[in-house]
């Protein structure tokens, strides 16, 4: 909270101004102007050069800034610069006109650089800075004052407004959406047919139909197709396991097509016999004992290939006799629907 704090305290409300020149006795040029609220006070600092003034002996310029809102007015602390005998006199006399003057030299100070810290009122907030000038002779009286604008203050509270930018979506002559998900059918070995109380079929099977209900009861959308894959564990011979994959999956296409009775056309299938990333994600977050070995050969990919059967057979039934038999037949299902 403190380092906060700090940061915030840095965060200064400034305006500043280009180089500027004011004509006094030649040429006076005001840079680096800057204006900053810091908490209750405002900081005022500033360059002038001096060095185009051809100042008499015997007189002095002395340079205030003043800031002025309507009926508001104050004066910051002045500088003089004085010509040689104007400087000595001071000098012996400490007598620098003014509550925190400061005395400089003409033709020996070329730069005067500027720093007032007066406390901040919110008369403020959208003051003009001005410089004024006063030229005096040996006896003090003003032969000339002036005022020249620096820069007006903008302290007032900002309002955030924001611009939305709409951005049109690109037409569509026909929005179509796709709605994938997928599900784990239990079924008995080497069985296609679908028990619905089966394990976890209930959960399963419902998953498919609030899928297919979530676009069919949208009055404002129309299924146009729903693809269906399935797959079979790895075990067994790939032959066996293509036979569970394809019936298995058409036993769930009729399921999904008595349920709904959708057109001719509008349900597709596809199969893969063996589902070995559906098997690595299993292993994954399963207990099985030795489920770790396991996972290490599922992801071999030579043993995923089907080349060598003999091979492949004897590894998964040296590993474990139980490798994937608990694990149930996966199946996706992708909904396309027009809008």
């Amino acid at each position: 909270m403190k380092k906060l704090l700090c940061v915030l305290l840095l965060l200064f409300c400034m305006a500043g101004v280009n180089s500027q020149t004011i004509l006094t006795l030649g040429r006076v040029k005001v840079d680096g102007l800057n204006v900053a609220r810091s908490g209750e006070n405002l900081l005022v600092s500033m360059d002038i050069d001096v060095a185009g003034i051809d100042m008499p002996s015997s007189r002095e310029v002395s340079f205030a800034p003043v800031l002025r809102a309507e009926n508001n007015e104050l004066s910051l602390s002045p500088v003089v610069l004085a010509g040689r005998n104007r400087y000595y006199l001071h000098l012996r006399n400490d007598a620098v006109p003014g509550v925190g003057t400061s005395l400089f030299r003409a033709g020996h100070d070329r730069v005067i650089h500027y720093t007032a810290t007066v406390p901040y009122a919110e008369w403020m907030a959208d003051a003009t800075l001005e410089l004024g000038d006063e030229v005096c002779g040996c006896l003090c009286e003003v032969l000339l004052s002036d005022r020249s604008p620096l820069t007006t203050l903008d302290f007032s509270p900002k309002v955030f407004s924001p611009v939305f930018v709409y951005r049109a979506p690109k037409a569509e002559e026909v929005k179509t959406r796709e709605l994938k998900g997928s599900a784990y059918i239990d079924f008995p070995v080497n069985r296609t047919e679908i028990y619905e109380d089966y394990r976890r079929n209930p959960v399963e099977l419902a998953k498919i139909r609030a899928t297919i209900d979530t676009v069919r009861n949208d009055a404002d959308t129309r299924i146009t197709s729903i693809r269906i894959k399935g797959y079979a564990s790895p075990e067994g011979s790939y032959a066996n396991n293509t036979r569970l994959a394809q019936g298995r999956t058409e036993t769930l296409k009729n399921y999904v097509q008595r349920l709904y009775n959708f057109p001719f056309g509008i349900m597709a299938t596809d199969y893969e016999p063996e589902d070995w990333a559906g098997l690595e994600r299993y292993l994954e977050t399963c207990t099985l004992p030795g489920r770790y070995g396991m996972l290490e050969l599922a992801r071999s990919v030579a043993i995923r290939t089907h080349a060598n059967r003999k091979s492949r057979r004897v590894i998964l039934r040296t590993t474990s006799s139980c490798f994937v038999r608990s694990i149930p037949a996966f199946v996706t299902r992708i909904i396309r629907w027009n809008m």
